[in-house]
């Protein structure tokens, strides 16, 4: 009944549904590892933030071990389920359906086979998926035009964290992320939900009561309903939520059989930077995490002085868009990897966020003659 919208909360919330069913039915030792979802190429419906961010969770909380969404090409997209919907169209000439109340026995009518039967059950309440996960939310654009995706763990400092990565399409082999020399994937989400609280229900919206009412007046319609039909209907105009119930379970998530509790868990700080102009600073803000508490980190400053397109600081001061920093020099022209490291206490220079690029850097011979930091600056930021 379109007491909601067909969009992607209603689509969270049927799919979530289902799983958890599934998860109630089968035993730990036969469930899955991996999901995949074969979905059409719509926005509105399935390829959205909304339903990647919910695959997303699926992972983070065990549940499966990695999701995959595909969308066929076009022209191809119905080939795997035509034949359980022509079987359901052919019957539905044949006979009609009265009302909600009468699928269950045009089901077992026209899927006489239990093992290829849909299972059929009324859509009884709807998430807000969409609205739970703003404050959590990375910013996600520019994927559109492509069909493939998959989402993993990614370990971020001490915590594991989901990364997506999406192809043109599944016949391609090599899967795209965030674009970097370490390709990492892209991060759904800055921080994660509580699952002790489920996302909060969208209220229904009121039927249309005078549809009801001109099919009650239409003998010719309703002389051939069931006692059942008649009844449904009847009570649908008294009372059109009647079938809703107002309390889902009590937990919509709990961490499935593939749940990994790693050695220690770094929550990310109120304090976070989530509101960055670029997508790619972003994700390696999330990565690095510049937070209230790394006053006196040494930082790389992607600003040119001297003769480097970069400079060490230390972080004297946070603020909601900018940093303060102490530049960290050495006195001569060119390195020495003998000489001391001297912060210019003195000088302050305030700088945006997006300018740092890295963070706890180690003033240490070995560190520094390996280079490795210097060759990731480069091919990351073409410096």
């Amino acid at each position: 009944m379109d007491h909601w919208s067909h969009g992607a909360d209603f689509v969270c919330t049927i799919l979530h549904k289902h799983l958890s069913s599934l998860k109630e039915s089968i035993p730990s030792e036969k469930w899955p590892h991996t999901l995949f979802l074969q979905v059409d190429n719509c926005w509105k419906e399935n390829k959205n933030t909304t339903v990647f961010r919910y695959l997303g969770l699926l992972v983070k909380f065990g549940w499966f071990k990695q999701t995959y969404m595909h969308s066929l090409p076009t022209g191809h997209t119905h080939e795997d389920i035509d034949q359980m919907f022509s079987t359901w169209n052919t019957h539905y000439w044949m006979s009609g359906l009265s009302s909600p109340v009468a699928v269950t026995n045009f089901l077992n009518w026209a899927y006489p086979d239990e093992n290829k039967r849909p299972q059929f059950q009324m859509v009884q309440y709807c998430h807000d998926f969409k609205n739970w996960f703003k404050k959590y939310k990375t910013s996600l654009k520019g994927h559109s035009q492509f069909r493939a995706f998959k989402f993993i763990l990614e370990k971020v400092q001490l915590d594991l964290s989901v990364s997506m990565f999406y192809k043109n399409n599944s016949l391609e082999e090599t899967w795209k992320g965030i674009q970097t020399s370490n390709n990492n994937g892209i991060l759904l989400f800055s921080s994660f939900p509580d699952i002790s609280e489920n996302p909060l229900l969208i209220p229904p919206k009121p039927l249309d009561l005078e549809l009801i009412k001109d099919l009650i007046k239409n003998p010719s319609i309703t002389n051939s309903f069931e006692t059942s039909c008649t009844e449904f209907y009847l009570y649908l105009q008294s009372n059109s939520t009647f079938y809703l119930i107002e309390d889902p379970p009590e937990f919509l998530f709990s961490f499935g059989f593939f749940f990994t509790q790693m050695e220690k868990v770094v929550y990310n700080s109120e304090g976070l930077n989530r509101e960055i102009t670029t997508d790619e600073i972003e994700q390696h803000f999330l990565r690095y995490g510049i937070q209230n508490t790394d006053v006196g980190s040494i930082v790389i400053v992607n600003i040119p002085i001297r003769v480097s397109t970069f400079y060490f600081g230390c972080i004297v001061q946070i603020n909601e868009f900018s940093v303060k920093i102490h530049p960290v020099v050495q006195r001569s022209e060119q390195w020495n990897l003998d000489e001391k490291w001297e912060e210019l206490s003195k000088v302050t220079v305030e700088i945006s966020m997006e300018k740092i690029l890295a963070k706890d850097v180690k003033f240490t011979k070995t560190f520094i003659l390996t280079k490795k930091w210097k060759n990731y600056l480069k091919i990351q930021y073409n410096l």
